[in-house]
């Protein structure tokens, strides 16, 4: 009795289990219906802060109520462009998920017309030797016809004696052998040709069925990449609509004096997101990113771009293309030369191409107020790569990258004052002078950077 209580104790658990798994599985239809509403709940909240700063806009008595309503309007333009991300996100999984099933269909596809192929082939092969045992079978029927049924009372007569007798009859016994095996061997070969049509046949709807599968699948990856597409155009317009009013509270920022309250408050609320972005982006590295000796292995170089001891090229290349200056260049904060802002010598960088500056894998590529587009590529060996501010981005989350493969454009989204890249470079987690893995052997720089 005990041992079926504990039975049945365990079959309920298991039930409640599978109960459970059950009831939390969330399909990725789900995920994006869901995302879809959140973004809905965003637009909303946008539209109710842009009615209040339609109601403040123009009073000067109100400056810093409007200013207020600015930035946490464009708190919730983040957390929907956010979601936006996370969408594409999920269609890019999706994405390479069909990737994934077309290639084993087209492979399957492949191997059913090689064996079709090969099987017809057979079929081939194994009709003429079935036509030729039928012509060879024809040809001694009508012989035996023409010469007449020999019985063995006509070889006994005919014989001269008896161990002639016994020739004749082992002649006679030796070709009705003969026939009987010849009838066989056509009845056998027939059964396997039959055999092989009907492998043929079904393989043939095997194929057809595989077909009509992969065109399936192919119309989803078509539909799923017009659905990116359409979600990074509605991106791209976000970011447009919220640097605008990024620029605005620059400009207002611009116009306090430093020394007053507003002000300070201002920056201490910009210091603290940007301590949160560099925070989220250290946890990112930390927990994502590889770990190594810090040297990049390169594969076939497709270009032909100058290339570091370290293995890595220059996000930035063409004709007076150097530092503009080094971020965070103070001393006293222990950063000095921790990053660099790169971009055109004279002239603007805006949307100059920005170059993966070795292989490796995207792991962040999203928009951020305060960074705005910036992309992170773990190249391995401990090694992560940082590219800010873009104007826009032409690789997502995941996406497998070559050294010299164009990753977006130079921009000033975000809090900016001019287009540039600012670029960063990690080792196992920890942030390091870029300048470090742009050198060659004789401490130069790697083109087109100037010392």
């Amino acid at each position: 009795m005990k041992s079926k209580k504990i039975l049945s104790l365990l079959l309920a658990v298991i039930l409640i289990f599978s109960a459970s798994v059950g009831s939390f599985a969330v399909s990725k239809e789900e995920i994006q219906a869901n995302l879809q509403d959140e973004i809905a709940r965003r637009e909303k909240e946008i539209e109710q802060y842009q009615q209040k700063l339609d109601s403040l806009k123009g009073n000067a008595d109100k400056q810093d109520e409007y200013i207020e309503q600015l930035q946490k309007q464009i708190e919730s333009y983040d957390g929907e462009i956010e979601l936006l991300g996370k969408q594409i996100d999920e269609l890019n999984a999706q994405i390479a998920t069909l990737d994934g099933e077309i290639a084993e269909f087209e492979s399957k596809i492949k191997k059913l017309e090689n064996e079709i192929s090969s099987v017809t082939a057979q079929i081939s092969e194994k009709q003429v030797e079935v036509d030729e045992a039928y012509k060879l079978l024809s040809e001694r029927l009508c012989a035996a016809y023409m010469a007449g049924e020999t019985s063995m009372l006509e070889i006994f007569l005919s014989a001269k004696d008896f161990s002639d007798f016994i020739e004749r009859s082992e002649l006679v016994y030796q070709i009705a052998k003969h026939d009987t095996a010849l009838v066989d061997g056509i009845r056998a070969s027939i059964d396997e040709l039959n055999k092989m049509i009907a492998s043929l046949d079904e393989k043939k709807a095997d194929l057809e069925e595989s077909k009509a599968l992969l065109d399936n699948q192919r119309a989803q990856l078509d539909s799923s990449r017009e659905t990116v597409k359409a979600s990074k155009a509605v991106v791209d317009q976000k970011v447009a609509t919220i640097q605008s009013k990024i620029d605005q509270v620059n400009s207002y920022i611009g116009s306090l004096n430093k020394q007053s309250a507003q002000y300070q408050k201002l920056m201490e609320k910009a210091n603290a997101e940007k301590a949160a972005f560099k925070t989220e982006i250290d946890n990112l590295v930390n927990n994502v990113g590889s770990k190594g000796d810090g040297v990049v292995s390169g594969g076939p170089v497709s270009h032909n771009y100058e290339v570091s001891t370290k293995g890595i090229i220059c996000p930035l290349q063409g004709a007076a293309v150097g530092v503009r200056e080094y971020s965070w260049n103070h001393v006293k904060r222990g950063y000095h030369n921790r990053a660099m802002d790169l971009g055109s010598l004279h002239g603007s960088s805006n949307g100059r191409p920005i170059y993966s500056v070795a292989d490796g894998k995207v792991i962040k590529a999203a928009y951020d107020s305060y960074s705005g587009n910036h992309i992170l590529i773990d190249h391995g060996s401990g090694v992560v790569t940082y590219y800010g501010h873009c104007s826009s981005m032409i690789v997502s989350k995941g996406a497998t990258v070559s050294q010299g493969q164009i990753i977006g454009y130079v921009g000033s989204t975000g809090y900016v004052t001019g287009p540039h890249l600012h670029f960063e470079l990690r080792v196992n987690g920890t942030q390091v002078a870029p300048e470090n893995y742009l050198r060659k052997p004789n401490g130069n720089f790697i083109s087109p950077i100037s010392a």
